[in-house]
């Protein structure tokens, strides 16, 4: 059954498999397999009973959300109903050590692998989820500092950001990169070839050129 998803989603001209993370982890090396054997990439959430680093040793190309960044130090709490990683990471990301060990390691492992984060960060940030006219409390101001503090340190350490928005707000997915100590031409680098190369479409997309696409 996974093999035929996979092979239907290639059929319709699709180039890479998002995954849920509500899908089983047994199925995921079955899928990993078949996409490559198509020349497809992984990308998505990280299904419960994986971690984020076993995720990119089974072959994810890219994660989606860094809410998963924070929530999967804490498996024990993900096993509830579906959207449990994103209330485990508003809960934990005030006091999440962005500096461990754990974190270091996982962060090199994106590095050694070429894994991708579409971290969505804006979602995460108090301002966007404050309730109109309120001012966030020193708990989100300190989740906001750590996911600003985990996108300065994906940077640093040479992974590929790509900017993703998941519904939200695109410009200030880009302005939250600066704000977090990314020079302004990376951001803007990051919003254009970076992403073309990551699908392979900087043949024709990504920047300014003789040739490619306007």
């Amino acid at each position: 059954g996974a093999r035929a998803w996979v092979a239907r989603y290639d059929s319709l001209g699709y180039r890479q498999i998002k995954l849920y993370n509500v899908l089983h982890p047994d199925l995921v090396p079955t899928i990993v397999e078949e996409a490559r054997r198509r020349g497809m990439r992984v990308s998505g959430h990280v299904p419960r009973g994986i971690t984020v680093p076993t995720a990119v040793r089974l072959g994810f190309d890219e994660i989606n959300h860094a809410a998963f960044l924070f929530s999967t130090f804490f498996q024990d709490s993900l096993y509830l109903p579906m959207r449990a990683y994103s209330a485990v990471a508003a809960a934990v990301a005030p006091n999440v050590d962005v500096e461990s060990r754990e974190m270091t390691e996982m962060i090199a492992l994106f590095r050694e692998r070429g894994t991708v984060i579409d971290g969505t960060f804006n979602l995460w940030m108090s301002a966007r989820n404050a309730a109109p006219g309120a001012r966030p409390d020193s708990q989100a101001l300190r989740a906001d500092a750590n996911y600003l503090r985990l996108v300065r340190r994906l940077h640093e350490a040479g992974v590929t950001i790509v900017a993703g928005t998941d519904g939200s707000s695109y410009n200030d997915e880009l302005e939250l990169y600066e704000r977090a100590g990314i020079p302004a031409p990376e951001v803007l680098r990051i919003a254009t070839i970076v992403a073309a190369r990551v699908m392979g479409d900087d043949r024709e997309y990504g920047s300014i050129a003789v040739g490619k696409v306007a």
